[in-house]
C-alpha cells in the first residue's frame, strides 16, 4: 500500500490527561479550530462556548468574538489611513470651512 493510503494516527494528550486519537491532521484541525463564541448558555448565564455544540445551542444572538475583534481593528486601520490621506489632500482644506487657509 502507498504511504498516502495509511491513516496516520495522532495521539494528543488533552487537558484531562486522556489521549485523543485523530486519523488525520485534518481531523485534529477540524476538532480544535473554531470561533471564540460568546453568548447566553442554556442555563441562562452568559459566557464563552467550550464546544461546537455549546456554540450552536447559543443560537443566533451569539457573537464570534475573534471575528468582531479583527473587524474592529481593520476598520480602525482603514479609518486612520483614510483620514491621513484626506488630511494630505488639497481638496480637504478647500472644502472644510474651519480649515481654510
Amino acid at each position: 500500500m502507498a504511504a498516502e493510503e495509511h491513516a496516520v494516527e495522532h495521539a494528543i494528550e488533552g487537558a484531562d490527561g486522556h489521549a485523543q486519537q485523530y486519523a488525520t491532521g485534518g481531523e485534529y484541525i477540524q476538532h480544535h479550530l473554531g470561533f471564540l463564541v460568546f453568548g447566553q448558555k442554556e442555563d441562562g448565564h452568559w459566557g464563552f462556548a467550550h464546544s461546537e455544540q455549546e456554540a450552536k445551542d447559543m443560537g443566533f444572538w451569539s457573537i464570534n468574538v475573534d471575528t468582531m475583534g479583527i473587524s474592529i481593528v481593520l476598520g480602525l486601520i482603514f479609518l486612520g489611513l483614510f483620514k491621513m490621506v484626506s488630511k494630505k489632500s488639497h481638496i480637504w482644506h478647500s472644502w472644510w470651512p474651519s480649515e481654510r487657509y
